[in-house]
């Protein structure tokens, strides 16, 4: 942050904000304060801990951070600026979050990313954060998006695949709308997950392509003369075995009476969907070995 310039703003308007990472992150940092406000109230410190954590080091951390960096580096000097002051923003609610439970460190850090050492963290308001606007579809596509990415990474790590090599993406099952986000965060695609010349992709994967599926869609790279495919077809039977254990799992729970009477209809419908996800990825992935 320090190296882009990112400073914390000491008035706490938020700036103006229309990117779909940023509004993805204004979204989750709702969430965050909402869950929050509800374990504080009830006296879960240990829940709020586990909640801040994760936020920090998954959402803030692992996504955000990284996300943002084409953003940040790109020719796009407006997006640049927005992204900037966001953050700078962002960071200051975060800190906000974390400082009942690590006070000493988050008034550190207020302090130096301020540029004012006279101002105490410890004297500032609770944010009103219920009236930030969410923005529910750039949420949903950045979630998406970040899911492939994942599990693109997750195939190039296991098969080895060079840091810096760049891979052709074919995206067989994927419908119009899928292929929209996609190309229109090809960017991001490109600078977190190797990945450059996305296309439609309608015949079958090949022994020499690796398969990551999600959503039941197939994301298939060509990988002829760059990695050892005995080793990629031991990896794909692992990942079905993974999936198989986890389907009889769910479909456990799903044929016991006394968890479908007991369990909240919400958390029955979700095993389902998950059960059906499962299935049809399973069978997708058996095609390829």
């Amino acid at each position: 942050m320090e190296m882009n310039g990112v400073l914390i703003p000491i008035a706490s308007d938020m700036p103006e904000v229309s990117h779909p990472v940023n509004m993805w992150l204004l979204g989750e940092l709702k969430q965050l304060f909402v869950k929050i406000d509800q374990h504080l109230d009830k006296y879960e410190f240990n829940q709020a801990a586990n909640t801040l954590y994760h936020f920090a080091w998954g959402t803030w951390c692992d996504w955000y951070l990284e996300l943002t960096k084409p953003l940040l580096n790109g020719d796009d000097k407006t997006l640049a600026d927005e992204t900037s002051k966001f953050m700078g923003w962002a960071y200051g609610m975060m800190l906000r979050a974390l400082h009942p439970l690590v006070p000493f460190i988050t008034e550190e850090l207020w302090q130096q990313l301020t540029n004012q050492s006279d101002a105490m963290m410890i004297v500032e308001k609770w944010p009103s954060y219920i009236d930030w606007k969410e923005d529910e579809a750039a949420q949903d596509d950045i979630n998406r998006i970040i899911n492939i990415i994942s599990s693109i990474r997750t195939v190039r790590a296991e098969t080895k695949v060079p840091p810096k090599h760049r891979l052709s993406l074919g995206i067989k099952g994927g419908n119009d709308e899928l292929m929209v986000i996609i190309n229109k965060y090809a960017m991001l695609m490109n600078a977190m997950a190797g990945i450059e010349n996305v296309f439609s992709r309608t015949e079958p994967s090949g022994k020499s392509d690796a398969v990551a599926v999600v959503e039941g869609v197939e994301y298939i790279m060509p990988l002829e003369g760059i990695i050892d495919f005995a080793v990629e077809k031991e990896r794909v039977e692992k990942e079905i075995a993974k999936m198989e254990a986890e389907f009889v799992k769910i479909t456990g729970l799903l044929e016991n009476a006394s968890f479908v009477e007991r369990a909240p209809e919400q958390v029955v419908a979700q095993n389902k969907v998950k059960q059906a996800e499962l299935a049809n990825n399973i069978s997708k992935l058996k095609q390829t070995v």
